[in-house]
């Protein structure tokens, strides 16, 4: 399951994947979490992902909770050196990203990334 901290099975994004906006490349993330594990997921990504993809250069835009669909949305930008790819295949490989416990991917059943977002506000 492609999750965080987990990059996706399709494959690695197009070098420069995302639309720039002031030199800025946005993502989006769609999660499905396990059934009634979304509040849960959202406490733990906050105390170690939000952390560690900041602390990284990323930006985190927003964050939402969808608890009637047990589901997780969120978006982050990329304006430091380099493409978004390259930026969040650092990230991945990271020590700080591989140690972190507890991990919240395992509450996921799946995800979703879309590279191809363009911010128009």
């Amino acid at each position: 399951i492609p999750a965080v901290g987990v990059p996706p099975t399709s494959g690695p994004a197009p070098a420069g994947a995302g639309t720039t906006l002031a030199g800025m490349e946005y993502q989006l993330r769609n999660y499905l979490t396990e059934p009634g594990c979304a509040e849960q997921f959202a406490t733990e990504w906050l105390r170690g992902v939000k952390p560690l993809r900041e602390a990284a250069g990323f930006s985190i835009e927003a964050a939402w909770v969808v608890p009637g669909e047990n589901r997780f949305v969120w978006v982050m930008g990329w304006g430091g050196p380099g493409t978004f790819s390259e930026a969040d295949a650092h990230y991945y490989e990271s020590p700080a990203r591989s140690a972190l416990s507890p991990d919240p991917a395992r509450l996921l059943v799946s995800a979703e990334e879309h590279h191809d977002v363009r911010r128009v506000v």
